[in-house]
């Protein structure tokens, strides 16, 4: 009945090497919002006439909005250039955009709708993890979390790998590397992440301070940039989309080349995850430490994980205290007050 497991506090008490490295999924967005979504394509299909729905499933039964829509757009342009009107194309390329932005706005809370508590839970697991933070979510949490984060780097420097250098906009640069920084992956790519068209993996930027970034994501889809995210089902055609981009690509590496002690929290590692485990198996991670939510099936979840993951020295730990736990841990210099004073001081130059 999982009687046996230890709390995370317990678990950071005993080794706070478990603090080097997390990776977490969407048990760890379950915790700040009811982000109850596995892809967009769900969260979309009420929206979905029944002929778009029949076009999702008859190519290559995909969810995957950027694919759909890049193929409209194809059609399109061949049509343009052979001189065959159709305005119904053109049509159900916008509504099927259209559903995309309208879902990213169901799915998505502003910054500010998450309560102090939970800003303060959100930036103290960043402040508190301090080498790598892979995360499979595609929601707006971690890059939040980061731009908060920035404030406090006389006590820590985070990066996201996205710099202007000699570029105007924010793209990915592999060596954008501080020293001693904490990394944040986005293994998934993220609803703030698109291609440009010449290939280069882009970061969205706000046009002015008072602009959110939820705005700013809608202009960018309007302007033709879709999301950079994994919507494949199963683990193999996840795998694939993520070796065809250089920035997920790199991701993926990152954690297959980790070392050191790894905590896993609200990521179920299951068959649409045997990537995320192939990964994990190649590390050089001395220790795991799994996080188990649902404590009456710890059987047979430590039992699953263990045959995973066989060649890994693995802890299992209850993690329905893991907020908790970071809300109440101490951080030199930094109490919670404080840590929240300097975001409320700050907020008018922060991205939301």
């Amino acid at each position: 009945m999982g009687i046996d497991l230890i709390s995370f506090k317990e678990l950071i008490e005993g080794e706070e090497n478990f603090l080097e490295n997390l990776l977490f999924g969407n048990g760890f967005s379950r915790g700040f919002h009811d982000f109850s979504y596995d892809t967009l394509y769900k969260v979309a299909e009420d929206k979905l006439t029944p002929k778009q729905k029949h076009l999702f499933e008859a190519f290559t039964n995909t969810s995957n909005f950027e694919e759909i829509l890049h193929a409209l757009k194809t059609a399109i342009r061949i049509n343009d250039l052979y001189n065959i009107t159709d305005d119904d194309l053109q049509k159900e390329y916008l509504h099927i955009k259209n559903a995309l932005i309208r879902s990213v706005r169901d799915i998505h809370p502003q910054f500010d709708c998450l309560g102090t508590e939970k800003i303060l839970m959100l930036v103290k697991v960043f402040l508190l993890f301090k080498d790598n933070i892979f995360t499979t979510n595609y929601d707006l949490l971690s890059y939040w979390a980061q731009v908060k984060v920035a404030q406090f780097k006389d006590y820590k420097c985070i990066t996201d790998l996205f710099g202007k250098q000699p570029k105007e906009y924010l793209h990915f640069k592999k060596e954008k590397v501080t020293l001693n920084a904490t990394k944040l992956y986005f293994l998934h790519g993220g609803l703030h992440l698109f291609m440009d068209k010449n290939g280069d993996v882009r970061k969205v930027v706000r046009n002015d301070k008072s602009e959110l970034l939820l705005d700013a994501i809608e202009t960018s889809i309007n302007e033709g940039n879709l999301p950079l995210y994994v919507a494949e089902g199963n683990s193999e055609d996840k795998y694939k989309a993520i070796q065809n981009n250089t920035y997920l690509e790199y991701c993926y590496n990152s954690l297959s080349n980790l070392d050191g002690y790894l905590t896993i929290f609200g990521q179920d590692l299951g068959k649409s995850d045997n990537h995320l485990i192939n990964g994990i198996n190649q590390s050089k991670v001395e220790k795991v430490a799994f996080g188990i939510y649902d404590i009456s099936k710890s059987g047979d979840i430590k039992e699953r994980i263990k045959q995973a993951i066989p060649n890994k020295e693995i802890v299992f730990f209850n993690s329905n205290d893991f907020l908790t736990t970071v809300y109440n841990r101490n951080i030199v210099e930094l109490n919670n007050d404080k840590i929240i004073r300097d975001i409320e001081e700050k907020k008018t130059i922060s991205f939301q």
